[in-house]
């Protein structure tokens, strides 16, 4: 069997305790006891700590997949990014964002979301943020962002990326940034 961690370290926002679904967070045995604090934590008062912090941290695993609707294009015309957002973490995530930052030399036509507030940004090259909040586990939602490539544009390969982040212990960041790349003719 698992060994529960350590129930208090003293160090604040340190997950010490381990989530059982549904039941809550498990960690070994501990005891309180007044006159049993150390005295080597910054203060000399033996019961100044008689408080327990689990530290417990939501682990979460937050994840953006895009796509574009051409992979060739002819400069002047307009593509569609969508991006497909998700929380496959076993907690809430909260405080989530999602920024794409777009091709230089693009114009954003428009920019929707299935939830959350989108913003473009003071970004030089053009930049979509779409303030989420709290995303759920097993919760989604869909970005589409609009934009012009412009006529001018040399022929070549422009690449949109786009990254999501949240608070909580992300358990997977290899999936928090994805792109694509799109053929101008």
């Amino acid at each position: 069997p698992a060994v529960a961690p350590l129930p208090n370290s003293d160090i604040d926002n340190d997950d010490n305790g381990a989530l059982i679904a549904g039941i809550g967070v498990a960690t070994a045995a501990i005891t309180l006891a007044s006159g049993n604090e150390p005295t080597n934590d910054g203060d000399s008062n033996t019961d100044s700590n008689l408080t327990l912090d689990f530290g417990f941290a939501p682990q979460i695993d937050l994840v953006v997949d895009k796509t574009v609707n051409v992979t060739t294009i002819n400069a002047g015309n307009n593509l569609t990014y969508s991006l497909a957002v998700r929380n496959d973490g076993p907690s809430a995530a909260s405080n989530v964002v999602v920024v794409d930052d777009l091709p230089a030399g693009v114009t954003i036509v428009s920019a929707t979301s299935t939830t959350g507030t989108v913003t473009q940004t003071a970004n030089a090259n053009g930049e979509v943020s779409v303030a989420i909040g709290i995303l759920n586990p097993a919760a989604s939602a869909t970005i589409t962002i609009v934009v012009t490539v412009p006529a001018t544009a040399a022929a070549g390969t422009i690449t949109n990326s786009a990254t999501i982040t949240g608070a909580g212990v992300e358990i997977d960041t290899g999936n928090n940034t994805d792109s694509v790349g799109v053929t101008v003719a």
